[in-house]
């Protein structure tokens, strides 16, 4: 009974320190504000005359022409800005999938483009369902679409399984410290563009892969030349 009462004292005072440490951390990382926007509320409180029907002559995920039902994501961005009284500029849009996969767009790029759009309906599936059997399990609830040619398409993020927008605020800091340095500037944009959708840089981006630098920075437990692998 006393070795029992002994381990748990242990267990208890190990986590209060694992604990105290990852608060200590926490308070040296910048965690960025976010918010988060719920989207089947979005397009339940979406009017039917602001849906749309689109046709998807060219998608790097589903073969042939898709025809959906869904709502522009442009507008529908900016209200959500300007109901939370947020600055575009100040701002990143994360797309969180039910995978974990995460692409991130800046704000200010994705209100400067029409043809997106965050589709809930295959039109190929019957009246009473969202999505056909061969889709539903990968592609619902949600699925960002874009109106535009097979070039384009390949530059922009076609999540699926979306499961809710996060707006999360860009540090000013930093990019006021990397501005300084062109090859971490331009290393910084690689990551974002290439890496962001699976890996997470202070808890943002993508859970596929390992968080990059919370609670612990990748270069603590890992060798350069694993991460150059």
């Amino acid at each position: 009974m006393k070795l029992l009462i002994l381990l748990a004292i242990t267990c208890f005072m190990c986590t209060c320190i694992v604990k105290e440490q990852e608060d200590k951390y926490t308070q040296q990382v910048y965690i960025p504000k976010q918010y988060v926007v719920d989207i089947d509320s979005l397009v339940k409180a979406t009017k039917p005359d602001d849906m749309t029907e689109v046709l998807i002559a060219y998608d790097p995920n589903v073969p042939g022409n898709k025809q959906y039902q869904g709502i522009r994501l442009g507008a529908h961005l900016k209200r959500m800005l300007e109901q939370q009284n947020l600055s575009a500029e100040r701002f990143d849009v994360v797309f969180v999938c039910k995978d974990g996969y995460a692409p991130v767009r800046h704000a200010t790029e994705l209100l400067g483009m029409q043809d997106g759009f965050i589709v809930f309906k295959d039109l190929a599936a019957t009246a009473s369902e969202k999505w056909t059997p061969a889709m539903e399990k990968a592609f619902s609830p949600f699925y960002l679409v874009w109106k535009t040619d097979s070039v384009k398409a390949h530059e922009l993020p076609w999540p699926y399984g979306l499961l809710h927008i996060k707006l999360v605020e860009r540090d000013s800091l930093l990019f006021k410290g990397m501005s300084k340095h062109t090859a971490v500037l331009t290393g910084y944009h690689l990551f974002r563009k290439h890496c962001f959708s699976c890996h997470a840089i202070n808890k943002t981006g993508g859970q596929v892969g390992p968080e990059m630098n919370w609670p612990r920075n990748i270069t603590e437990y890992w060798t350069d030349e694993n991460i150059k692998q």
